[in-house]
């Protein structure tokens, strides 16, 4: 499969989705179904992270996918970090963040994972942690 999920860190509050090469928004829908079951017991803020940097393009539709994609309930994820993918996908989610500007998920896209981690660092920094019952 070309879309994966798992947990990135052993507190549970940073999940990774990897695509890479030829992936499609049902793959993609998939993964995010189980990062939902992986999530369903933490109660604690969770950042998602797409990781795009081999995968070989976006599928065409990235706004309303996006837009679907949002509409999935994950109550305590509240950051979700594109990273790779290009000019390209920085558009389609600088469109997504106009479009959706009152979601209370941000949505960011960052270069490279460097980046990833410094605006999950800032994140946490800005943002009250939230234990949720």
């Amino acid at each position: 499969m070309a879309v994966t999920v798992d947990w990135k860190n052993d507190e549970h509050t940073i999940l990774s989705y990897t695509l890479d090469g030829h992936w499609t928004w049902n793959e993609l829908f998939l993964a995010a179904e189980r990062g939902v079951a992986l999530n369903q017991d933490v109660r604690k803020d969770v950042v998602a992270v797409l990781d795009l940097r081999n995968s070989l393009g976006m599928p065409s539709g990235g706004v309303t996918q996006l837009t679907s994609l949002a509409e999935i309930p994950r109550p305590n994820t509240r950051l979700v970090i594109v990273v790779g993918g290009g000019p390209l996908t920085a558009s389609v989610v600088s469109i997504y963040n106009r479009i959706r500007f009152t979601s209370s998920t941000k949505v960011r896209w960052v270069a490279n994972m460097e980046e990833a981690d410094i605006t999950i660092s800032r994140f946490r920094l800005e943002t009250p942690r939230k234990i949720l019952a």
